[in-house]
């Protein structure tokens, strides 16, 4: 599970102790599932990765980009803005695999990627709240890859980690913080029960993108939602309906069954691909 911190600009982004180091590994990318993962050499995937490496390389925010690529502070230059969790940062690609990368290379537009693995609404409103304000000019296009509802970031003696409830704790309006001790299960418990049940995750989502349609009035959003993992199915009626893509596991009658990424968990490069080309269509 990745930490994070709260850096000096405002965005929340990776612990980078000597920011545009290469690491190997991150997140559920992990040494210990690539050694099981490369004995699979059937899956054509498996194959492609043991011939092509994945480095990740995070700037002085936290993100996964180079120090190249937009300047919030100062640059005037037309741009896209992407956000969302472990399938925009494109945890077990390359980064010239990712959705982002191929957006840059059919629009010729710089691409900054705000994607953190396995962070949910909260930081994503905030992290585009903080972005808004220092922004010398909005994009002309932000992607906002919705992730699931019942995340949230809590904070620890080590960082920002992000922690999702289970499907039980979803049913009880439970967490984490109703497991330590007997006090916090008679109040906590009962409030985030209580908070359940007035549907809290759901209405927080959708004042989420109500508030970064306001935010970001003078740029194209885009909204991208995957069914049955990333986003609670019962929430979807209460989306708007506008410039939404639907990120399935199949598409234009092609099987992407076998498309993911290294740790074979996340989506892969063909299916990145195809997103992009769909998000251009809005362009």
């Amino acid at each position: 599970m990745s930490t994070y911190h709260l850096q000096t600009n405002g965005l929340i982004g990776h612990i980078v102790n000597s920011y545009n180091m290469a690491q190997e590994f991150v997140g559920t990318d992990t040494p210990d599932l690539w050694r099981v993962n490369q004995l699979k050499t059937e899956l054509p995937d498996v194959q492609h990765y043991l011939n092509t490496p994945v480095v990740y390389r995070y700037n002085e925010h936290g993100h996964r980009n180079s120090d190249t690529v937009h300047d919030i502070n100062s640059s005037p230059k037309p741009y896209i803005l992407v956000i969302g969790d472990s399938f925009t940062e494109g945890i077990g690609l390359a980064v010239e695999e990712t959705y982002a990368q191929r957006l840059k290379d059919l629009t010729g537009y710089e691409v900054y990627n705000l994607g953190l693995g396995g962070t949910g609404n909260d930081v994503m409103l905030h992290n585009l709240v903080i972005w808004s304000a220092l922004a010398v000019n909005p994009p002309t296009m932000l992607v906002c890859q919705w992730s699931d509802i019942h995340r949230s970031m809590e904070m620890y003696p080590s960082g920002w980690s992000p922690n999702t409830l289970s499907q039980n704790q979803q049913l009880m309006g439970a967490n984490h913080l109703s497991e330590p001790t007997t006090w916090k299960r008679t109040w906590i418990e009962q409030f985030l029960h209580s908070g359940n049940e007035l549907n809290f995750y759901m209405s927080r989502a959708v004042s989420a993108e109500w508030q970064i349609k306001k935010l970001y009035q003078d740029s194209k959003v885009v909204n991208v939602v995957i069914p049955g993992w990333e986003v609670n199915d019962k929430l979807v009626p209460t989306w708007t309906k506008e410039n939404k893509i639907w990120w399935t596991p199949l598409l234009d009658n092609k099987s992407y069954k076998t498309d993911f990424a290294r740790d074979l968990q996340h989506k892969g490069r063909s299916a990145h691909t195809w997103l992009a080309e769909e998000i251009v269509k809005y362009f």
